[in-house]
């Protein structure tokens, strides 16, 4: 009963803390985004995560912060960005996390790209591919529509640039788990690496592409967060 109290508590103090702040927040978000609905949308999040509601108030804020200058909302069934609370010297803070649409979302908004296709492969679908120049390029899949695929076994994503161009990016399982066993929230068997993990595949590959090719600056803090949530840094 206690605990059920004093998370209520902080459920409130953290209400109480966006409320206070809120000015703050409308002046972070793109103009297309209701302040109201994206507050709705963190603070539900946090209801849904007890772990959120332990962690740091000025951490959470932060987070909640970071996620409105991207223009991203903390929705997970939307994907676009995930609060992901660790453990740091004692207490526990609060990481953003962006999704695969999340990514989308702020690649597209470059207006750089046209179209994007991100896809899971696995063991038992028909799949090769070659990199090269004109006709030695080329990617082909085929999915097993059977009932049991197999294991995920590589992921790949096809870029469409304004310019005219065109890349494909194709990462085997043992880049993407590299990938994933950098991840805290994957180390701790938590956060959208389990819960998302085909998601989390292809987001693996389109950001690959996005290291590579200068998108815009929205889409390099996505990146850097992703790293300082590795390292653990709040």
């Amino acid at each position: 009963m206690g605990e059920i109290v004093s998370l209520e508590r902080k459920a409130t103090t953290i209400r109480d803390m966006m409320a206070k702040n809120q000015k703050l927040i409308e002046s972070a978000l793109p103009r297309h985004m209701s302040p109201d609905r994206f507050l709705r949308i963190a603070l539900t999040s946090m209801s849904k995560n007890p772990k959120l509601l332990e962690c740091t108030p000025r951490s959470l804020f932060g987070a909640v912060l970071q996620c409105a200058q991207l223009g991203l909302e903390t929705d997970d069934l939307r994907g676009q960005a995930y609060l992901i609370p660790f453990r740091n010297k004692g207490v526990y803070e609060v990481q953003v996390m962006v999704g695969y649409k999340g990514f989308l979302e702020l690649v597209y908004r470059t207006k750089k790209v046209l179209d994007i296709t991100a896809e899971v492969v696995h063991e038992q679908d028909e799949f090769s591919f070659q990199h090269g120049s004109g006709d030695n390029e080329f990617l082909t899949h085929k999915p097993y529509m059977g009932d049991d695929p197999g294991e995920l076994i590589a992921a790949y994503v096809k870029v469409k640039f304004a310019a005219g161009h065109e890349r494909f990016a194709v990462l085997p399982r043992r880049e993407v788990m590299k990938a994933a066993s950098s991840s805290r929230a994957y180390r701790d068997n938590s956060g959208p690496w389990i819960t998302h993990e085909d998601e989390m595949w292809k987001k693996t590959a389109l950001r690959r592409i996005c290291k590579t090719v200068p998108m815009s600056p929205e889409v390099a803090t996505a990146i850097a967060l992703e790293e300082r949530e590795s390292a653990g840094i709040a």
